[in-house]
């Protein structure tokens, strides 16, 4: 069957439009400059505490970075639902993670899209799908953590005891098999918090404790001379602000970024929410996002935006 000429150029008109749009993004700043992503989840750290001077390593971090106190959270304001939506790019109505209790044989409803095994497709999908020769993994002391997400598509997922072990065991998966995303979740600083309160002892410590790995994962990269390394750092729940009477959807939680290109010491004035990280690692490596994603890159945080 004969197409008619009109359609053709119909058709002509939308490929030239999806290419301008294609090679639109990858003119964007910060487009698929890097090697490395270090992905820093840091629950129940807030920015009364993120402004500290009294946490050295996160002074320099804010200093040498972008970042903005304001970033939005999800509803409901659970850990799980947060950090689905951090690592997939999207809120709990497309990815279906709406409780704590939630695990893929028991949710309330189906996800907009899902991979083989019938997850929504998330960060380490994506890089697994579109550079097959990228090494991704995860550290954790949250146990839950790993219901999240497929897996699959993670080259290693390891459990740790406390803070402390968390770069220690991270180490080696950077340096020698050359990680490109690598997500370290301290889960014991919300605990922490929730256990002995904002002004206890053992909160004190624990900020303490993380600044000071912090600072050993900067040395890190300085002494092993890591080119083109990211390191975001992001929050998505806090008891605090559960407590709080506001919507889960206007509660604010820090998100930073770190690494050459970044904007220094810049306050984040676009509206940024927790499920832009994923875009924005995305963005930083040069992959195409799924259309039920709809988190978008933070190009506000890279030097050559106007």
């Amino acid at each position: 069957m004969r197409i008619p000429t009109q359609q053709w150029m119909k058709l002509g008109l939308l490929l030239a439009w999806v290419a301008f749009l294609c090679s639109s993004c990858r003119q964007l700043p910060g487009y698929g400059i890097a090697e490395r992503v270090i992905l820093i989840g840091i629950d129940g750290v807030g920015a009364n505490e993120m402004e500290r001077s009294d946490l050295p390593h996160l002074v320099l971090i804010r200093q040498q970075g972008a970042y903005t106190w304001r970033a939005c959270g999800v509803e409901p304001a659970q850990r799980a639902p947060a950090w689905a939506s951090i690592l997939c790019g999207a809120g709990p109505a497309q990815h279906s993670v709406d409780s704590d209790k939630w695990t893929i044989t028991q949710r309330k409803f189906d996800p907009v899209e899902t991979d083989f095994d019938q997850y929504f497709p998330s960060i380490f999908f994506l890089l697994h799908k579109q550079r097959h020769n990228k090494k991704c993994g995860m550290f954790y002391d949250w146990p839950a953590m790993i219901n999240l997400i497929n897996l699959h598509y993670t080259d290693v997922f390891e459990p740790c005891k406390d803070t402390s072990s968390l770069l220690e065991k991270a180490r080696p998966f950077i340096l020698k098999e050359k990680a490109s995303l690598t997500l370290l979740y301290f889960g014991d600083m919300i605990e922490t918090k929730q256990k002995y309160g904002r002004q206890s002892p053992e909160y004190e410590q624990s900020l303490q404790k993380l600044d000071q790995i912090l600072g050993e994962l900067l040395d890190l990269i300085a002494a092993e001379q890591l080119k083109h390394v990211y390191i975001l750092i992001v929050s998505g729940y806090d008891v605090d602000l559960k407590k709080s009477d506001l919507p889960s959807s206007t509660l604010n939680y820090p998100w930073l970024i770190w690494g050459s290109g970044v904007r220094r010491n810049w306050v984040i004035q676009t509206n940024v929410h927790i499920y832009d990280t994923a875009a924005t690692i995305a963005h930083l490596f040069g992959l195409d996002p799924p259309k039920s994603w709809i988190g978008r890159p933070v190009i506000e945080a890279f030097a050559n935006h106007q």
